[in-house]
């Protein structure tokens, strides 16, 4: 027997009790063995690191009883020895998030692997003896036979990997067959699968490591003429915005519990791994479930294939890896219970997520490079989580050999997005998606007229629309209140400034009431479609779903909110397409925009704009109380983010303009406060990220999100006292009122201006408020208090100023600074707005005081809330 050494300070620390080490006992040796606890020791494991916990070995000396009393009086109870490792959240950083990530995993070993456990037909994760927030307790794998693959400086041979594939699939078919047993879905059972803890914008780990990838493929292709420059990089915009929605339970394809961190750190192989020939045995072990996620097994079999192998050979393999995966998921569906022609996941339906998601394995790849690739010395806390953009840069001129591996991975990344491989990939992911009828699907949500293509270029103007769809458009102006017969129709082009984000056009129909006179009617509304003129931004709209979103919102929910009052706040839509929209004319109206939508409001401007935000507010809390509906959860797919998200290069252009501005900021000159900059405001800034989004805390409404000049248009005969009509929804999100308030008092009034007037734009938002859902019948205090209006005001505040700031960097910038750019220098102008603007914007500050006075205030006003 061991002799246990309590001698070390550090042995003696007791992360565990008596009590604790009898329930190990009884979880490992049973309870039908009449065994006692006679000692156990907690030891450093020395050759166990991990950012995510502490390890350590533990001992537990036991004795068992014979049979024979006598004989266990005589001889005395045999003695025997368990060994268990133990992982335990760190203490030396401590760190809630880490805490909650541990907490995931833990949670998950005593629940959900124990189930998938015990059904599977071979071992894929280790026994847990027992967990608590802070503490896993496993059976200690090394004292088994088990060992990581030793060289890491290579990928994984062949023979490694198909062990490693043959326990994945034993993995996912017990998901498959937990589910099918029990009629249950795991997401829906274990809500800890949707806690994503590395590919999130929220998350620095990631955002740290995407800072990087842009700026190293924003540096390759500064070689590339301008048109494959434009298209890749919005293609790269598309690609990552794509991944987040990859690695979430997937509406599309069959979800399994996939581990999400399948690399050579987490796969333990058992010692006769080499000189066994029986797949079946347990010769492969995954450690550390804290990544898991409940979504399409192609996620899993990307990472695997992409983080162990090199390019060359996963292409040479992967579909014979993909075909070896699946043979042995399907006969372990079959093992437990299914028909053959049952197993719920098909070989088709596998190799065509495969190919859809292959983006995320390049990004992640290329991401996780920057921190597997390096030297351990460089991870530090602020290299992972704060920035790492230049130390990776300097690595790369110092070490040729990662610098030529990093420049590797961006390469991969560019060929996926060029011109060849991207669309075969997007034609392929189209092909399956009209295999699963997701048009089907798409339609149940955005509920719009399935009507004509709208890949073809409109070159003649009354071809935008059939006949059959102007008589359809003109029976919902008419709104079924008399049959009339259409004479004719004509399209022309609206006058006014082109819109970034659309064409406008103006629809013409002559029409003759049935049951009158001859006399001939007229009528013009107003149309928004794709911009067919500019293709590149048509296929950047078309992605991004902007054009789409904003019909969906006109049809669903706009048009039920406007019946709610009297008030005009909004145009009546009345048709809608993939490609467009057609609303009523608000210049027919008697409506006009701004002269320069970049001017600021006046007093009595703010008044009728706060008015119509306030009812646009109201009349969607009555619509909810009205329809038993949450408008977040019926528009769910519709209402998502589009600007205040990493993903939006525009935004992090600006995110970082500011952040050099307030480095230069001459009130912030001080070794503090520099510090506060370099260290903490950054942090705060990515806490907008989360601002946005539906809170749990405050009461959410339907919320325009781009409440600045160029939105709003005003009574031509009464500017003063009637509310103006807002456009442009592609933008909205459901969110608390706040956030709108906050918006429109921060982007349309100068700093100055706020100081006297931001609580007076409070009160008079809230008392509009107030009076129109007493004139809908329901009472404000019920809905959002005042009370809870200022704590939201005051707690969401920076994400006002912040926005203000950035916008700051297009709408206040010199006179034709930026039309001279568009116009004579594109490609400076293409990289001032979507790639970086830091040196303009500190160029400008330099030369023009209207903007570096201007900006300057608008920067000390955000600090200001911070400090």
């Amino acid at each position: 027997m061991t002799e246990l050494d309590k001698s070390s300070p550090v042995t003696a620390k007791k992360l565990l009790t008596n009590a604790e080490c009898q329930q190990i006992l009884a979880k490992a040796c049973g309870t039908e063995s009449k065994w006692q606890l006679e000692d156990f020791l907690l030891t450093p494991a020395e050759n166990a690191n991990g950012y995510l916990g502490e390890y350590y070995h533990l001992l537990v000396q036991y004795s068992v009883a014979e049979p024979d009393e006598n004989k266990n009086l005589i001889v005395g109870r045999e003695m025997h020895e368990l060994h268990a490792f133990v992982k335990r959240v760190p203490q030396a950083n401590a760190e809630p998030e880490k805490e909650a990530i541990f907490r995931k995993g833990a949670a998950l070993y005593v629940t959900l692997l124990q189930r998938l456990r015990s059904i599977s037909t071979v071992d894929w994760s280790p026994r847990c003896y027992y967990a608590r927030d802070d503490l896993i307790v496993l059976e200690d794998l090394e004292k088994l036979g088990y060992a990581l693959y030793p060289r890491v400086e290579v990928g994984l041979p062949e023979y490694y990997l198909r062990k490693v594939l043959r326990a994945l699939a034993a993995q996912h078919a017990s998901s498959l067959a937990l589910e099918h047993t029990e009629s249950v879905c795991i997401g829906d059972i274990y809500p800890q699968l949707d806690e994503e803890i590395t590919v999130s914008h929220r998350v620095p780990w990631y955002t740290t490591g995407l800072r990087v990838i842009r700026t190293l493929v924003t540096s390759q292709l500064e070689a590339q003429p301008t048109s494959v420059r434009e298209t890749i990089e919005a293609r790269f915009v598309t690609a990552i915005a794509s991944v987040y929605r990859m690695t979430n339970a997937s509406t599309k394809y069959r979800n399994v519990l996939c581990h999400r961190d399948i690399w050579r750190g987490n796969i333990f192989f058992s010692d006769n791994t080499v000189a066994t020939s029986n797949t079946n045995e347990c010769s492969v072990i995954f450690v550390d479930y804290q990544t898991a996620r409940y979504c399409p097994p192609a996620i899993d079999l990307i990472y695997i294939l992409f983080m162990n192998l090199d390019k060359a050979t996963r292409k040479a393999d992967e579909l014979e890896y993909l075909r070896f995966y699946y043979d042995y998921l399907e006969s372990d569906c079959i093992a437990n219970g299914f028909a053959q022609t049952a197993v719920p996941l098909s070989f088709s339906d596998l190799l065509a997520s495969y190919w859809e998601f292959q983006f995320f394995g390049l990004l992640y790849r290329a991401i996780a490079s920057t921190i597997l690739n390096v030297p351990r010395a460089f991870v530090t806390n602020f290299y992972v989580h704060v920035e790492r953009t230049d130390a990776v840069l300097k690595l790369m001129k110092e070490c040729p050999d990662f610098g030529k591996y990093m420049e590797k991975q961006i390469c991969d990344i560019l060929q996926f997005l060029s011109e060849e491989s991207y669309e075969r990939t997007r034609y392929e992911s189209i092909l399956r998606a009209l295999q699963y009828l997701r048009t089907i699907a798409f339609a149940k949500v955005i509920k719009m007229s399935p009507t004509t293509s709208t890949l073809a270029r409109v070159d003649k103007q009354n071809e935008l629309f059939s006949r059959s769809e102007v008589e359809q458009i003109l029976s919902n102006i008419l709104n079924s209140n008399a049959a009339a017969s259409l004479l004719e129709y004509n399209v022309s082009p609206e006058c006014g400034p082109t819109g970034y984000l659309g064409e406008y056009f103006h629809l013409e129909l002559k029409y003759k009431f049935l049951e009158s006179n001859d006399t001939i009617q007229t009528t013009r509304v107003f149309v928004k479609s794709l911009p067919y003129q500019n293709p590149k931004m048509t296929a950047f709209i078309e992605a991004c779903g902007m054009l789409t979103k904003e019909a969906a919102i006109y049809e669903q929910l706009l048009n039920e909110l406007r019946k709610l009052t009297p008030t005009v706040w909004c145009a009546q839509c009345y048709f809608t397409r993939r490609d467009l929209f057609v609303m009523q004319n608000i210049v027919d109206m008697g409506y006009e925009p701004l002269v320069d939508p970049a001017e600021f409001l006046t007093q009595t401007q703010m008044d009728v704009l706060l008015k119509s935000l306030a009812t646009m507010h109201a009349c969607s809390i009555t619509y909810e109380a009205r329809n038993q509906v949450n408008i977040g959860e019926q528009l769910n797919d519709v209402l998502r983010e589009m600007t205040v998200t990493p993903d939006v290069v525009f935004y992090t252009a600006g995110v970082r303009a500011i952040l050099a501005v307030a480095r230069v900021h001459p009130a912030y000159q001080s070794e503090t406060l520099q510090k506060f900059i370099a260290e903490e405001l950054p942090q705060h800034m990515d806490s907008v990220y989360e601002m946005v989004n539906p809170s749990k805390k405050y009461r959410n409404v339907f919320s325009h999100r781009d409440l600045w000049g160029g939105n709003f248009f005003f009574h031509k005969s009464k500017p003063d006292t009637e509310p103006v009509v807002l456009v442009d929804y592609q933008l909205a999100r459901y969110s608390p009122p706040a956030i709108d308030v906050l918006m429109a008092v921060y982007m349309n009034i100068t700093p100055q201006q706020r100081k006297t007037m931001k609580h007076w734009c409070y009160d008079s938002y809230y008392n509009y408020f107030a009076e129109e859902l007493k004139q809908q019948g329901l009472t404000a205090a019920e809905q959002i208090s005042r009370s809870e209006l200022e704590e939201s005001l005051k707690e969401l505040e920076l994400f006002g100023a912040l926005y203000n700031c950035i916008s700051a960097t297009i709408l206040r910038v010199p006179g034709d600074y930026l039309k001279d750019l568009k116009l004579n220098h594109p490609d400076a102008f293409h990289r001032y707005t979507n790639v970086d603007r830091v040196a303009e914007v500190l160029e400008l500050l330099k030369i023009d005081k209207t903007f570096r006075d201007y900006i300057f205030e608008c920067v000390d006003e955000m600090i200001r809330l911070l400090l």
